[in-house]
């Protein structure tokens, strides 16, 4: 079975090294500038993530009071906003029939909305 492990050097190359299938060992120092913007992207997308999860938990318990004093509004299935209104540009909206609605339940969501009504599926409020 193959194994190989890398490691980055003060360069920004990568140090190639393990066995490959054939038990043949061996060690290489590879440097790609695509592979490193993307490496970077990646490095820097967990360094966001991770700043936004430092942010909602800090700011948890601030949204939860706001969303409580603003009620529930209920989600509308029967609209998929394809593109957003823009300054001067409309956005675009595709309607969907009841069908339509309890198949976007489906592919959005667990189902735990949905039930078996004389056998058609009806969406819960």
């Amino acid at each position: 079975m193959a194994k190989f492990t890398t490691s980055t050097l003060v360069d920004g190359s990568v140090l190639v090294e393990g066995t490959d299938d054939a038990g043949v060992s061996g060690s290489i120092v590879l440097m790609d500038r695509g592979w490193a913007a993307y490496q970077a992207h990646v490095q820097h997308s967990a360094a966001v993530e991770e700043f936004d999860a430092a942010v909602a938990k800090f700011f948890k318990p601030l949204v939860k009071a706001a969303e409580k004093a603003q009620g529930k509004e209920k989600k509308d299935w029967s609209v998929i906003t394809v593109t957003e209104p823009v300054d001067a540009v409309p956005g675009f909206g595709i309607e969907l029939g009841p069908k339509g609605v309890i198949l976007r339940i489906i592919a959005e969501t667990d189902g735990s909305s949905l039930r078996w009504v004389n056998g058609t599926l009806v969406a819960l409020a």
